[in-house]
């Protein structure tokens, strides 16, 4: 019953993300990307180029539009100094969009793209915190030098929401476990959430789906841990299931 409700919210989540990433990896195999990101335009101001950003402007209105459930924002620049933004939400302050700032995370998904966790966004600075999962996408010149960026925002407490409703057990929980961090859902008290330790080995299992038995030292109870691939960046879903919520979806069993 748990593997079977933590792969299947997994799954759930798993096509959320996906559908954005493949729409953003037809932007990044299209014409209209490769000439801005590549400055192809023999004069300054070319026609083409008024186009291609407007082509552009109205693909990343398309998702935006059909995605407002899970994206926050959307951010695309370039080294020659076209920007696109989109985000409608709050008033934000001016828009900072640092491609050295995503440099460290560059190497940790393939094909050039990077996955961020749960984060306070900088791109779109409001007066009112909000936090953003990141999938980031880099464009670079034969010579490794940074090109142009795409940011795709996802909404945290979107996906914090299907965490608190997708229940696993009356006292359990699901978190979304990445190698930079941690969503959790709304009110899980302190002394019920994983310790940093019990995190970092989850860490290992990034990718693969399994089972874990770990001691809650604040509660004296032991917890069983059933975590789930997400497909598209290897994130895992994970419930947290105290072992008294099992004992007692096993009494309801009659022998």
């Amino acid at each position: 019953v748990f593997d079977n409700t933590t792969r299947q919210t997994a799954n759930m989540i798993d096509n959320k993300f996906e559908f954005i990433f493949n729409q953003c990896n037809n932007l990044k195999n299209s014409t209209v990307v490769w000439r801005l990101v590549n400055n192809t335009y023999k004069e300054e101001k070319s026609q083409r180029e008024y186009k291609d950003v407007l082509e552009l402007y109205k693909n990343m209105q398309f998702i935006y539009a059909n995605s407002s459930n899970t994206i926050d924002s959307i951010a695309f620049k370039t080294k020659s100094g076209n920007q696109l933004t989109l985000y409608n939400d709050m008033v934000y302050d001016q828009v900072c969009i640092n491609m050295e700032d995503y440099e460290a995370q560059e190497t940790k998904v393939n094909f050039g793209y990077s996955w961020l966790n749960s984060h306070q966004d900088t791109v779109f600075p409001t007066k009112i915190h909000r936090d953003v999962m990141s999938l980031i996408l880099k464009f670079k010149n034969t010579e490794q030098e940074d090109q142009g960026i795409f940011i795709f925002n996802f909404k945290s407490n979107y996906f914090r929401q299907l965490l608190d409703t997708s229940q696993i057990s009356p006292n359990g929980y699901m978190l979304l476990v990445s190698d930079d961090g941690v969503l959790m859902p709304n009110d899980i008290s302190e002394k019920m959430q994983l310790s940093k330790s019990q995190i970092e080995e989850l860490r290992q299992y990034l990718g693969k789906q399994g089972h874990l038995e770990v001691e809650n030292s604040k509660i004296r109870e032991g917890f069983s841990l059933y975590y789930s691939p997400l497909s598209v960046n290897n994130w895992l879903l994970v419930s947290v299931v105290p072992n008294s919520d099992l004992f007692s979806e096993l009494s309801g069993f009659k022998i």
